[in-house]
């Protein structure tokens, strides 16, 4: 059974003592994320990923923000693949639900672009930003799709946009 053996044995590397094996569940969590079964234990995992990218070794730390980018963008995509066929409440339920994940997982970037990190592991937070932007992407293709964002988004378009001082358009916040 793929939870009880590989999403196991994952967990037990995430707790290790030594480094190598916490090294090793950073590389092994976005992989396993889209087949892990249930909202419980894919936040466990989660919790497991932020801890390590906190981790006191910074070779961990190294291999976390390596993949974070990747963990980020299977967050995304396993949640949107799931609702992408549902109606939208079951969109709603996903901005309610998954996006604490994905903004868990932002803070995490923060922390690892910090001037205090070292510049290995700086470095590969610069990596994240493809997966950053290709989350986003999905995240709008998303909600263009949504049957009900679609018509409501045509008639608020016009609405949601004010001019300031210097010509550039901003976003007005909206209740």
């Amino acid at each position: 059974d793929y939870t009880n053996e590989f999403v196991g044995m994952i967990g037990r590397l995430a707790n290790k003592e030594w480094y190598t094996g916490r090294m090793s569940a950073c590389t092994l969590i976005p992989v396993a994320f889209p087949k892990m079964m249930g909202r419980e234990l894919r936040r466990v995992y989660l919790e497991y990923f932020g801890k390590l990218c906190k981790d006191d070794v910074p070779m961990v730390r190294r291999v976390a923000s390596k993949n974070l980018g990747m963990l980020f963008y299977t967050v995304v995509e396993t949640s949107t693949t799931s609702t992408s066929s549902s109606t939208a409440s079951t969109m709603t339920t996903f901005f309610d639900e998954e996006m604490d994940y994905s903004s868990s997982l932002l803070d995490l970037y923060e922390l690892l672009a910090g001037g205090d990190q070292p510049d290995s592991v700086r470095l590969h937070t610069t990596e994240n930003c493809v997966y950053f932007g290709k989350a986003m992407t999905l995240l709008c293709d998303t909600i263009k799709k949504s049957p009900s964002s679609s018509s409501s988004s045509r008639k608020n378009s016009s609405s949601n946009h004010t001019s300031s001082r210097s010509g550039k358009r901003k976003l007005k916040e909206v209740p």
